[in-house]
């Protein structure tokens, strides 16, 4: 009865929902059925971005703890289970890689394609048996059904309408978590109590996991926040005070932190023009030039007031451990939603390369006009990975800062024009491409 009711749910949202499956209107992404680009593969492609999501909240010792509890459901002997727990001791421990992620407002991916999507595939496996043995008499195979239901529904919208995104971000999944660590809490418990020591151990050290997971994510989180809200008023502030033109060429290089023309006007830019757009570029290939080569390259003209705005943390440690923390998300150009035009590459190089390229070409030809810094750390989420990091002389305090910095170029007032101002973006960032290195 209960698969009938959710079944005559779906079909009555299909049909009142029908009229906007099929409405006109903006560019459709190149997951949607009835685009050019799309392919077939782009639906494990979504469905395993959705996965990811859930495996950014839960962790890899969250997936496993549900594991083991649908082993425990499906009736496989105790023995069985214990030489599974130690089998994922194990695996986590030493086989496991260190893994990073990049977080596009929460749309997150990760470094290890081969790992996450294992994680991936575990969870819909242990999820879909959690539910196919759990009783129904008291609601947990509702609540496991909606999570499911949930993480199916976000992982199609991207197929089959056209104005959804297919960039689906870990923070929409904010209802489910409850319910997941609700049912990773019970098979924890439900191990524990009953008295074999290898499935004890396994719930002891993926349940002590997991609560460092949660622990350590809060910190890490307040930690970034409180340094990225202390930095950018002051300088932004500096910038809009700069200002002597009417339509001035604005550059960044982060496109998280976002600069418009009505901020600046807020902060005391009255009168810059409303309609000045900002080019968001990182330009990872400009070289040697100078900072005059790299405007040329963006078709700034010569006489026009330049303000670069670089927002961005920093990772201050050896080379070496910034090598391994950067990651490599080069597998992402052709299966991640926004990763064809290599967002997350830029990214990591801005993070943990030795100099943003176009940041040094400005450095070059003058310093910053204002330059704030808040340092900060910050740990690892999944404990695991200890061994691997100190096999690997990767620090498991990472230290970082917080940046902000304005560089700026004067207008040259004899070359100044007089026409209306427009929005400026040269669309270079619409034509990125894979660097030679992922192609």
């Amino acid at each position: 009865v209960g698969w009938l009711v959710v079944g005559l749910y779906l079909a009555a949202l299909l049909l009142v929902t029908a009229p906007i499956h099929w409405a006109e209107g903006g560019s459709r992404s190149a997951y949607h059925w009835t685009s050019d680009e799309f392919e077939p593969v782009r639906i494990v492609a979504m469905l395993f971005h959705v996965g990811s999501q859930v495996l950014f909240l839960v962790s890899a010792a969250g997936v496993l703890l549900l594991v083991l509890g649908a082993l425990r459901r499906m009736g496989l002997s105790p023995r069985t289970r214990g030489f599974a727990s130690l089998v994922f001791l194990g695996v986590l421990f030493f086989v496991a890689p260190v893994a990073r992620y990049y977080s596009h407002f929460e749309s997150v991916v990760f470094s290890h394609w081969w790992w996450s999507a294992s994680l991936v595939l575990a969870w819909f496996w242990a999820w879909g048996m959690l539910i196919r043995r759990d009783a129904s008499t008291d609601g947990t195979r509702t609540l496991s059904g909606m999570v499911l239901l949930t993480v199916l529904g976000f992982a199609t919208a991207p197929l089959v309408l056209p104005f959804a995104r297919p960039d689906v971000s870990a923070r929409i999944f904010a209802t489910c978590v409850p319910v997941l660590f609700a049912f990773m809490g019970r098979e924890a418990i439900a191990l524990w109590t009953e008295n074999i020591r290898s499935t004890r151990l396994g719930a002891s050290v993926l349940g002590g996991l997991l609560v460092l997971f949660v622990g350590f994510s809060a910190f890490n989180a307040v930690s970034a926040y409180r340094a990225r809200m202390a930095v950018p008023h002051e300088v932004k502030n500096t910038m809009a005070q700069s200002i002597e033109t009417v339509c001035p060429a604005i550059v960044t290089v982060n496109p998280v932190q976002l600069v418009t023309a009505a901020g600046l006007r807020t902060r005391g830019a009255e009168g810059l023009d409303p309609d000045v757009g900002v080019e968001q570029r990182y330009l990872r290939d400009v070289g040697g030039l100078n900072r005059d080569a790299v405007l040329q390259q963006l078709n700034i003209e010569t006489g026009r007031e330049v303000l670069l705005y670089v927002e961005s943390p920093r990772a201050v440690m050896d080379a070496g451990a910034r090598s391994h923390l950067r990651g490599d998300f080069g597998w992402t150009y052709d299966w991640m939603p926004d990763g064809e035009d290599g967002l997350f590459d830029d990214y990591q190089d801005m993070v943990y390369g030795d100099e943003i390229p176009i940041e040094a070409a400005f450095r070059r030809s003058d310093g910053a006009r204002i330059d704030a810094t808040v340092a900060y750390v910050q740990f690892p989420v999944a404990w695991h990975e200890i061994p691997r990091r100190l096999w690997q002389g990767i620090p498991l305090v990472e230290s970082y800062e917080y940046a902000a910095r304005l560089y700026y170029r004067p207008g040259d007032s004899a070359q100044i024009v007089s026409e209306p101002c427009r929005r400026r973006d040269s669309g270079k960032h619409r034509e990125r491409t894979a660097p030679e290195s992922v192609r």
